[in-house]
């Protein structure tokens, strides 16, 4: 099994605080969400392969598994745009 050397971050454009990031991303439009929703599921589905490459096999499986769960909030929040966009007065 190849030994993972990435280094990855522990903030989110410099805020440490999880909580903060998390109500600027609730926060954000809706459609904003699920642009982020999609693009977190491609780049999960990329670790999956990654890391089944790499002999990870049941943490590929896993990240499989949230790629494709993050699909389906993407669908769930695609609803939501579809639903809250009517209300907006700040969209044409």
């Amino acid at each position: 099994m190849k030994k993972d050397t990435r280094i990855y971050p522990q903030n989110v454009l410099g805020c440490m605080d999880m909580s903060k990031v998390a109500r600027q991303i609730g926060d954000l439009r809706y459609d904003k969400n699920l642009e982020l929703f999609r693009e977190l599921s491609m780049v999960y589905a990329e670790q999956s392969l990654t890391d089944g490459e790499a002999g990870r096999v049941k943490l590929a499986e896993m990240l499989k598994e949230l790629s494709i769960g993050l699909g389906d909030l993407s669908q769930k929040m695609s609803e939501i745009w579809e639903l809250s966009r009517r209300h907006m007065t700040d969209i044409k």
